[in-house]
């Protein structure tokens, strides 16, 4: 009745004026540097009404523009303040995996991961291992990895002969970002790196690869997008479940890096590239994979993801040892037979290979 507190809800004394011009600071393009707080745009409004329209002054207090600020739309909010990657990641359109539809082998998500920890290399240097994991999105587990000391095509694909030694060959899909480790062109193509068509016109042609004689489709996130890629998920338990074990955990940034990890690095509690190793395949492989699943399925809620795994398996793909070693041959470029014949490179020194049938039937074609 006397206008106080929830009686004057919805009204402001201040002129439509005056709110554009605190909502032209409050909103400035984030690119330029500028995010300015409510109490800056009010500042800089009261610079404006001092100039342009005294009589409004004195403005009201925080708490009203506070209130103009959170009227105005987050989305609005978010992209003008924040910029469109901010918008995408927080307030964008989003559509929710049918996990449900999905059985276990259907899709295989894979990633790279700098592992957490430093370890000790048969010379002596420290360095910090790479883990190239490949995961089931239907259950969670990891069904191939590889270990090394830096992030390569190859060791995916170590991975992946892993993976499919242990439970078949993915049935559909397997769903990686844009990064080279998978988008070379004898393991799963150049993706949007290909070309389309050739100087002359013509389309390039280009050997099967490892993906191809699978028999399976590769899909690529879209770039910078890692929430679509669970895997990122199952890397944090990789974190929280193994990389603190070790006494030269590193922490995944400046804020976590532990105090006493300077000194501990002089001393001989490093652990040793085979150690690390062979601590972290017995862990993932024994451990981690019977850890509670925690995806968005209810009714497998609290059920272990190896169970999760087998309950929902409706069709394995397991070739044999010969098939998979000739499914997992890496291919050339293509190249044309000469007189010479061809030109393969066998660690970094040139081996040529000819023969009559090579020569006679395909001198001057291309082959691989």
């Amino acid at each position: 009745v006397d206008n106080r507190g929830k009686g004057r809800k919805g009204k402001r004394t201040m002129s439509e004026a005056v709110q554009k011009v605190f909502c032209y600071y409050y909103l400035q393009d984030c690119r330029g540097g500028r995010k300015y707080s409510i109490p800056r745009c009010i500042e800089y409004t009261e610079q404006w009404a001092r100039k342009n329209v005294p009589d409004e002054l004195p403005l009201p207090d925080y708490s009203t523009f506070y209130r103009l600020a959170m009227d105005i739309p987050e989305p609005v909010r978010v992209l003008a303040r924040e910029g469109e990657r901010a918008y995408y990641d927080k307030v964008s359109l989003y559509t929710r995996r049918d996990y449900e539809s999905i059985n276990s082998n259907d899709w295989w998500v894979g990633d790279t991961y700098t592992c957490d920890v430093i370890t000790r290399a048969p010379d002596g240097t420290l360095h910090r291992p790479y883990l190239s994991a490949w995961v089931d999105v239907r259950s969670g587990i990891f069904v191939g990895w590889y270990i090394d000391f830096c992030s390569d095509s190859q060791h995916s694909i170590y991975a992946l002969r892993r993976g499919i030694k242990a439970y078949g060959v993915p049935n559909n899909n397997l769903y990686t970002d844009n990064g080279r480790e998978y988008l070379t062109f004898d393991f799963g193509g150049r993706g949007h790196r290909a070309k389309r068509v050739l100087a002359d016109g013509s389309a390039p042609w280009e050997p099967p690869n490892i993906i191809q004689r699978m028999d399976v489709k590769m899909t690529n996130a879209i770039p910078k997008n890692s929430r679509a890629k669970i895997v990122e998920r199952s890397f944090k338990d990789v974190k929280e479940y193994i990389m603190r074990l070790f006494p030269s955990y590193t922490g995944g940034s400046p804020e976590e890096k532990p105090e006493a990890l300077k000194g501990m690095l002089k001393t001989d509690k490093v652990p040793t590239d085979a150690e690390f190793i062979a601590q972290v395949n017995q862990i993932i492989e024994g451990y981690l994979n019977y850890q509670p699943y925690y995806g968005s399925v209810p009714e497998d809620q609290g059920k272990r993801r190896i169970d999760v795994y087998n309950e929902h398996l409706r069709h394995v793909r397991k070739p044999d040892e010969d098939t998979l070693r000739l499914m997992m041959l890496r291919t050339t470029r293509p190249q044309t037979v000469r007189r010479e014949g061809i030109k393969i490179m066998v660690k970094g020194r040139p081996v040529y290979y000819i023969s009559d049938e090579l020569h006679r039937e395909y001198t001057g074609k291309k082959v691989y």
